[in-house]
């Protein structure tokens, strides 16, 4: 399928090659991105310029920012170009221009943007702090290790779980441009990437787990394919949420993106001979947990590793944004919609109407047909209007399985297709 790239604001926060790795899809959806990266890593060659350079690591800020890139092939092969021999064996061309942008800019981020505008990138690169961070871990034996890469070797070599990991220090400022994308998009994305040292530590800088939790965005947590060895096996999907929400708090996000696609046998293998499994999806689990599993055939093993295939992720995560429209005073009287504008936004089979402040030059349009689309029956499951005012009232509306939804909410409701819920406030 052709994506049509549209305006949706997005907001993923991750880091390593899982974060980039969707960019590369997102990327063909939307020009409206903006990755929030954490910046807890110290190994490889992201580690030795973070300590010999006193700067934030640059690797998983570089892998993002050419995900999202539009520079010719040359550039993107000269920049992930790593130097074979003598001191900088190992060490990535891109890391040692970020790092020589960082010397000559204020800030880090400062920096980052820089870089981006280098490769003209789709949308927006951030670190989620300029700080100095160190990333910190409490077993279940009592041991506390520092820094990520330690972390990840002390759980190797011992039969001791991870309980619970904080940063150092505790409250690191956050970039204020990090809680504005998160304000104003649309779809807010966790993951794919490292449970415990590329997701979890963003959810931990002071401000981002509360904006994420404050916002009407769609939110969406992108389940890993396979479990981590040093991080998460034997982890069940289950398991990895309730990690993150005994990190970030309850509210962060209502869907669990999960790969449905079998993986080879003989890749199963190889895998478990690494300690590393396909995650299990336990939907029912997630739904008493009272979130919603969304299972897709992200997956893919080309090259022999398991990863998201970005196009396919891609898709799974598409918000399609439809605009409703009609006359404003026929259901603003009636449902309080206080003449704001109106979007139908699609997340696999859940449909939700949400307001848009940002529609108020098409405030007189509010509810007409929906430009003659029809939606799937799969996609009629949950079909809710959502209407803001001050102070917020929430209506909600359910539609009936296989009404064609090329009516206006209010036809709908004449024909009794679908009925009121009722009002609650939140």
């Amino acid at each position: 399928m052709t994506m049509v790239r549209t305006k949706t604001r997005i907001a993923a926060l991750g880091g390593g090659t899982g974060l980039s790795t969707m960019l590369r899809g997102l990327k063909s959806y939307s020009d409206n991105i903006t990755a929030i990266v954490t910046v807890t890593d110290d190994g490889g060659g992201s580690g030795v310029l973070r300590r010999e350079l006193n700067m934030p690591p640059p690797g998983d800020i570089r892998n993002c920012i050419q995900a999202l890139a539009n520079a010719e092939p040359a550039m993107q092969e000269l920049l992930n170009y790593r130097f074979r021999e003598g001191s900088l064996s190992g060490q990535s061309l891109g890391n040692l221009f970020l790092a020589a942008l960082n010397d000559m800019s204020p800030t880090f981020d400062a920096a980052v943007q820089k870089l981006s505008q280098v490769l003209a990138i789709t949308g927006q690169v951030l670190p989620v702090t300029n700080d100095d961070i160190i990333l910190e871990a409490r077993f279940s034996d009592g041991a506390v290790i520092r820094g990520e890469t330690t972390i990840t070797d002390y759980k190797r070599q011992t039969d001791a779980v991870i309980e619970r990991v904080g940063l150092d220090p505790a409250a690191p400022a956050v970039l204020p441009a990090v809680l504005e994308a998160i304000h104003r998009a649309e779809l807010i994305v966790l993951g794919p990437g490292s449970l415990y040292t590329s997701v979890i530590p963003n959810l931990l800088v002071p401000g981002v787990s509360d904006t994420i939790r404050a916002s009407r965005a769609v939110k969406v947590y992108v389940m890993n394919v396979m479990t981590q060895d040093g991080e998460t096996e034997g982890y069940t999907a289950a398991h990895h949420v309730r990690a993150l929400l005994r990190h970030g708090g309850d509210g962060l996000f209502q869907y669990v993106l999960l790969n449905d696609r079998a993986i080879p046998a003989e890749l199963t293998e190889r895998y478990r001979a690494e300690n590393a499994a396909p995650v299990v999806s336990d939907g029912s689990e997630l739904r008493a947990m009272g979130l919603t599993p969304v299972f897709a055939p992200v997956a893919s093993w080309a090259g022999g590793l398991v990863r998201h295939d970005p196009a396919a992720l891609a898709n799974a995560l598409e918000v399609t944004e439809l605009e409703v429209s009609a006359a404003a005073d026929e259901l603003a009287s009636d449902y309080d919609y206080h003449r704001r504008g109106i979007c139908l936004k699609r997340f696999g089979s859940h449909i939700q109407l949400s307001t848009r402040a940002d529609y108020a030059p098409q405030i007189e349009k509010l509810l007409q047909p929906i430009q003659k689309q029809s939606l799937s029956q799969a996609a009629l499951e949950t079909l809710a209007v959502v209407a803001y005012r001050q102070p917020v009232t929430k209506l909600e509306i359910e539609a009936v399985r296989g009404v064609k939804c090329d009516y206006s909410v209010q036809m709908l409701l004449n024909r009794g297709l679908i009925e009121e819920r009722g009002r609650r406030e939140v």
